[in-house]
């Protein structure tokens, strides 16, 4: 009886288990369905849509890179076909939702990391094809400075339990990148920005597009200071002199050593390059200092290279300007830096003090701003005595060295160029003095000074927005002290060069604006950092590329387009004697220098055949050939000779008398 039971039991068991089967089955269909429904669900409208604008301005971007300043051209539009430019939209969508599906797990708001770097490429696209234009960049950054907003602003934490969690969050984000990693990444941006800046720099003088003010007057120079030891020139007044006539610098016997291996022009550009970039470790240690996330330190490198005013100077040549800002970041860290509380502490302090004070005369502005302000430092709530004392010396110093280097141009030079700053000397007036006594008379005159033309607006923008304006937001009044420069050199002048961020004048300032910069910065509640940091390093890279993209394009394009052109033109300047007298047109001086008697003249002027050299050497480039050929007979008439001529360069030489 079990037995047969038991046979029937196993009779049966196949359509058992085939039920089985189908009920899982079932089961696992029913719970794909409910898991998908889920999936479904779980998708929110703001997602997709911030995916589906991110593939949008992908596509634009592709646009922008096929058809560049063309864009702004509303015919071009007739190339964009509108089934095809909505399925490039689609297909992007596509792909961005496939990598949102497999990273959103991992990585929290992925989809906002999406949005953020195809919003920072198209406007780096934007301002690449139509640069230098104000207003333009200004609208750029605002929509992107919503967009990063947006990005970054985490909605979950609202209350004073979740500030604490951020808060935490920022401190362990610290851990993220140790320092010796942090120390490696930057020197590998130092080498690349130093890379691709000298490499522009150099072809924009391979182009013959760098001038005898100032490149050419540094260029023979340095050259004469690796024969002879002095700072003789022939071209900066157009008689031989040394340049501690007119500036002066004893930095550059300092930066000799590094020239003297390569002894060419084109050294001069990357040790410049090199210096400028340098400035990203001392602003490293000092972000470190006021305790800042490693990884908010690195985008605040990125903030430093690629800010406007200190990539737009190198473009015009060689300055010992340039030299100030690493110098006063090394003077500020160490005036800051607590590791001694006894006099080795100020022994840095007095060295980089000395160093900023070599780089030219008026420096001494800088040391005492930087002396004042280390004056009114406190530690544990009250004034240092030590601080006091050190200031007033360094500050005393600083002033003894300006009335020195003062009165030795005024005696052996050619005087202090106090013509920058006529708009405070009354007729008859000179001297800084004068300058002073008449703004304590009268403040309104400084006051009407400081923003007196469009032009320092457009530079005040330049300077501050990619900072955030955060120079002005420390709570101390001590922080005038290091805005004072700023306002002496660059605002209080009508030397229009002085209020333009593609010159030297702004490259002490900057030292103490990402100083001031880095100080308010780490007051403010950790939870805003990261992205007040983010901010500032993708409006640096924005107007970076405003700025410089198409510089450092048409540099290279133009040189590798019309290479034979220029190297023939080298090879015929090559041919002149060393030992022969040259006049040149400006743009040719710089390749000349290795002469000791090069003279600037100027086509059709009464003083072009002044210095009576052996040779002459003019630039056919922008120049008037019906007139050019008139004034061929002048040059014959003086005795010339035309002996080699290129696509833009030809070489006259005087026929000596038998």
């Amino acid at each position: 009886m079990n037995d047969d039971n038991f046979d029937k039991d196993n009779n049966n068991q196949p359509e058992i288990i085939e039920i089985i089967e189908e009920i899982q089955e079932v089961e696992i269909t029913e719970k794909k369905q409910s898991s998908f429904f889920t999936f479904i669900k779980s998708l929110k409208p703001d997602v997709l849509f911030i995916l589906l604008f991110s593939a949008y301005i992908i596509v634009n971007t592709a646009n922008l890179a096929s058809f560049k300043d063309l864009m702004y051209n509303v015919e071009i539009n007739a190339y964009i076909p509108l089934l095809k430019f909505f399925g490039s939209v689609a297909a992007v969508f596509i792909v961005i939702f496939i990598i949102y599906l497999g990273l959103r797990k991992q990585v929290k708001h992925i989809h906002r990391f999406i949005l953020f770097f195809s919003s920072v490429i198209f406007s780096v696209g934007l301002v690449g094809n139509k640069n230098l234009n104000i207003a333009y960049n200004i609208t750029v950054l605002a929509v992107l400075f919503y967009i990063i907003k947006y990005c970054f602003d985490n909605k979950d934490n609202t209350d004073d339990k979740n500030d604490k969690n951020e808060e935490n969050i920022e401190v362990k984000s610290k851990e993220l990148i140790s320092f010796r990693t942090m120390m490696i990444l930057i020197s590998i941006l130092v080498m690349i920005y130093t890379i691709v800046l000298s490499e522009a720099c150099i072809m924009r003088y391979k182009t013959f597009l760098s001038s005898t003010y100032d490149f050419g007057i540094f260029a023979q120079m340095f050259e004469s200071m690796a024969k002879t030891g002095l700072q003789t020139t022939t071209v900066e007044r157009n008689i031989s002199l040394s340049h501690f006539a007119v500036h002066f610098s004893p930095i550059y016997y300092l930066i000799l050593p590094f020239y003297m291996p390569f002894r060419s022009p084109e050294s001069l550009l990357v040790i410049q390059a090199l210096a400028v970039a340098a400035g990203a470790y001392p602003l490293a240690l000092i972000a470190k200092h006021f305790k800042l996330s490693h990884t908010n330190i690195l985008l605040i490198v990125v903030t430093y290279l690629c800010y406007p005013a200190v990539s737009g100077g190198l473009f015009f040549d060689f300055h010992e300007n340039k030299f100030l800002t690493v110098l006063i970041l090394w003077l500020m860290y160490f005036v800051i830096s607590d590791k001694h509380d006894n006099y080795k502490k100020y022994i840095p302090v007095y060295i980089f003090a000395a160093l900023v004070l070599m780089v030219k005369e008026d420096s001494f502005l800088y040391v005492i701003c930087i002396a004042l302000y280390m004056m009114t430092l406190k530690k544990d709530g009250r004034f240092s005595l030590k601080n006091l004392i050190h200031g007033l010396i360094i500050a005393g110093i600083s002033i003894l060295y300006f009335a020195f280097s003062t009165y030795y141009l005024d005696t052996y030079g050619l005087g202090v160029m106090t013509y920058r700053f006529d708009l405070f000397l009354r007729i008859g007036e000179d001297g800084f003095l004068a300058m002073i006594m008449n703004v304590l008379k009268n403040p309104a005159l400084l006051l009407a000074s400081l923003i007196s033309v469009p032009e320092k607006l457009e530079f005040i923008f330049y300077m501050f927005i990619p900072l955030c304006f955060l120079p002005f937001a420390g709570k101390k009044f001590n922080f005038i002290f290091l805005i004072v420069p700023m306002i002496i050199i660059n605002l209080a002048t009508d030397y229009i060069y002085q209020y333009d961020v593609n010159f030297q004048y702004t490259y002490g300032v900057i030292a103490l604006l990402f100083f001031l910069t880095l100080e308010n910065l780490s007051k403010i509640n950790p939870k805003h950092i990261t992205r007040i940091c983010v901010t500032m390093a993708c409006f640096s890279v924005v107007l970076f590329a405003s700025k410089n993209y198409n510089r450092i394009h048409a540099f290279n394009f133009v040189y590798f387009s019309c290479k034979s052109d220029f190297v023939e033109a080298e090879q015929m300047i090559e041919q002149i004697p060393m030992d022969a007298s040259v006049s040149a047109t400006t743009f040719l001086v710089s390749h000349l220098i290795q002469r000791d008697n090069v003279y600037m003249v100027d086509l059709f002027t009464d003083e072009y055949f002044d210095f009576d050299t052996d040779y002459l050497v003019n630039d056919l480039r922008e120049v008037d050939l019906s007139r050019y050929k008139e004034f061929l007979k002048e040059i014959d008439a003086r005795g010339y000779r035309k002996i080699n001529a290129g696509e833009f360069v030809e070489v006259f030489q005087k026929v000596t008398e038998e």
